[in-house]
């Protein structure tokens, strides 16, 4: 629960850091996604990112779309954001920073309800790079895998779950947010 009510006000701080998507200096918050699997769909939106000194940091990726998506990327990397390939691994729920080792990245993509789907899917495995970084932006590409929950009615109407997977790529331009 920690972890929910954390990333949750970790993500209305990012966001009204830069709500036109664009900083001082005319750089743009951008990123395309492209989902496939269990559940289909392209989205683009806004990025922004917190930095933690000598603990690693965020990027968060937010839609733009009717059913708004958000897509939470977690490192534990001393040099986090440097220019390099970092693993994707599975979420776990132990903290922010969970079970998490150096150079590595964790998931969790939340949205607004889909027909049938739950409202998270956590990431099993995949890639994150930083292509390009400077002070204020980083630019960077993904490619994981990531699992859900598929609701089943049943005669008691009382819904079974049955995990699903999807595919999640896509780039990024995201914005350094300050946290207040």
């Amino acid at each position: 629960m920690k972890q929910i009510v954390l990333a949750f006000f970790t993500s209305l701080l990012l966001i009204s850091c830069n709500p036109l998507g664009t900083d001082d200096e005319g750089g743009r918050s951008e990123f395309d996604v492209e989902i496939s699997g269990a559940l289909s769909t392209s989205i683009h939106g806004n990025a922004s990112h917190a930095i933690f000194e000598n603990l690693g940091g965020i990027i968060q990726l937010l839609s733009d779309s009717e059913s708004p998506i958000t897509i939470n990327f977690t490192a534990r990397d001393a040099q986090f954001p440097e220019e390099k390939t970092y693993t994707v691994v599975e979420f776990t729920a132990n903290g922010l920073y969970g079970d998490l080792g150096e150079g590595q990245f964790h998931v969790l993509i939340e949205q607004e309800p889909f027909e049938n789907f739950s409202t998270r899917f956590a990431s099993e495995l995949g890639t994150i790079t930083i292509t390009d970084q400077t002070d204020n932006i980083i630019e960077g590409t993904f490619d994981f895998e990531a699992v859900g929950h598929e609701y089943i009615e049943n005669d008691n109407d009382v819904a079974d779950t049955v995990d699903v997977s999807i595919s999640v790529s896509g780039s990024f331009t995201s914005l350094r947010g300050e946290l207040l």
